[in-house]
């Protein structure tokens, strides 16, 4: 007998020993198949509205209707004292640092234009200068009513052998943006590459450690005009609806009616089977209580439940599929790849300006191995001077743009790139050339 119990218990200490490795081993889980929804915020502010502003002597009847597409692009109309004017320019935003370059051209007769170069600080108020016509002065766009720039991910993802695929959609100020999604999940490492369906300067970047309900992210993102990143935001897998644990419960209350009559039929053994009787008959059709009495024993015959607890047969689970997984360790290696677009880079003020040249400036970024230029006659780039479109300058901070024309304005722009991809578009610069 000591002996059998001995069995008995080494095989009890083994199935333990299995669960728990089991538990363990899909302790963190890491990227499963289904739906994910997130939320990351790309910029202090989110330009989708209509806004007071204020330049040089003007306090009043000057406000800003604009909207941001997904590329930074602005677009919408500034009307100065009640006189629209149409308005395109761009947005950007690089470590909470938001600035904006706006071009109008107003609906007067003179067909007067308007410059404005601002920089958010806080997250209330533009402050810059205005260009009106010849004049120059200080503005200010009061911008409080705007929330920020918050990008919303809902993404559908499938994922074998460790390799994730999926799409979905980014929405942020009003624009929705398709997406691809591509991956890898892990027992040490899971990773996201999310780009735009239609617009591969629209990116967003994730990795880090597995968790039990998917993933602990370290990203950066670049859309909207926008370039961010971040640290600690939880990526969370879908509910593994635990409804199998319920499910077992709707499965024995059917038999709790069968057992109910079992009972009624043992009820009778005490000795107080006389009045039992007589008040069954009495009650039985009315109130049923002989099932009130047989519930109680119903569940006391239910407590044998802990039967499930034989259902270690879920060793099955122990199917040591689960195991295997850790050779999508190699395909952790993979993560070293999620190196994200660069961001957009800054242009800066033209120097050394002549009747027919100037110096096109502006800052690094880092991750950029080069840098394309725009040059063009018309702020919204509908035409370019010959040479000066996407023009690959290599990875230099100036470039001396030449064959111009006489006092004549000029926009310039850029955007970085490397292996991954190119960044959105810069602010753009204006210039122009001297008379002689």
């Amino acid at each position: 007998m000591n002996s059998r119990r001995h069995i008995h218990t080494s095989r009890i200490a083994r199935l333990a020993a299995i669960s728990f490795f089991c538990s363990s081993s899909l302790f963190a889980s890491g990227l499963t198949s289904g739906h994910y929804h997130f939320q990351v915020q790309y910029a202090p502010v989110c330009l989708n509205g209509t806004y007071p502003f204020r330049a040089n002597t003007m306090m009043t009847n000057c406000y800003l209707s604009v909207n941001l597409d997904a590329t930074g692009a602005l677009s919408g109309t500034l009307n100065i004292h009640t006189i629209p004017g149409t308005a395109t320019g761009t947005f950007t935003s690089q470590d909470d640092v938001a600035s904006l370059h706006l071009h109008a051209v107003g609906q007067d007769p003179f067909n007067t234009v308007t410059d404005i170069d601002a920089q958010l600080y806080g997250t209330s108020q533009f402050v810059g200068t205005a260009t009106l016509g010849d004049e120059s002065g200080f503005c200010l766009m009061n911008v409080s009513a705007a929330g920020p720039l918050t990008v919303t991910f809902d993404l559908d993802l499938v994922v074998t052998g460790g390799i994730v695929i999926g799409n979905g959609t980014a929405n942020g100020c009003g624009v929705e943006v398709p997406v691809n999604v591509t991956g890898t999940t892990g027992p040490s490492n899971c990773a996201l590459h999310i780009v735009g369906a239609n617009l591969p300067s629209f990116t967003w970047d994730a990795s880090g450690p597995p968790t039990e309900t998917g993933f602990t992210a370290a990203w950066t993102a670049n859309g909207f005009g926008a370039s961010a990143s971040g640290t600690g935001l939880a990526i969370v897998a879908p509910l593994a609806s635990p409804t199998p644990t319920g499910s077992p419960s709707p499965s024995l209350t059917p038999s709790p009616s069968a057992t109910a009559t079992a009972t009624a039929t043992f009820m009778p053994t005490p000795s107080p089977t006389a009045t039992a009787t007589a008040t069954a008959t009495a009650t039985a059709t009315a109130t049923a209580t002989a099932t009130a009495t047989a519930t109680p024993t119903a569940t006391a015959i239910y407590t044998p439940t802990p039967m499930p607890s034989a259902t270690p047969p879920p060793s099955p689970t122990a199917t040591p599929t689960f195991t295997p997984t850790p050779t999508p360790t190699p395909t952790a290696t993979a993560t070293p790849t999620i190196a994200p677009t660069p961001a957009p880079p800054r242009a800066l003020k033209a120097t050394n300006v002549t009747a027919t040249s100037f110096t096109a400036n502006w800052n690094s970024v880092g991750g950029a191995t080069g840098y394309q230029l725009d040059v063009s006659t018309s702020h919204s780039f509908g035409n370019y001077i010959s040479g000066y479109q996407n023009l690959d300058v290599g990875n230099t901070t100036s470039r001396n743009v030449t064959g111009l024309t006489a006092s004549t304005t000029y926009y310039y722009r850029l955007r970085a790139y490397n292996d991954r991809g190119n960044s959105p578009n810069s602010n753009v610069i204006r210039v122009k050339t001297k008379n002689h």
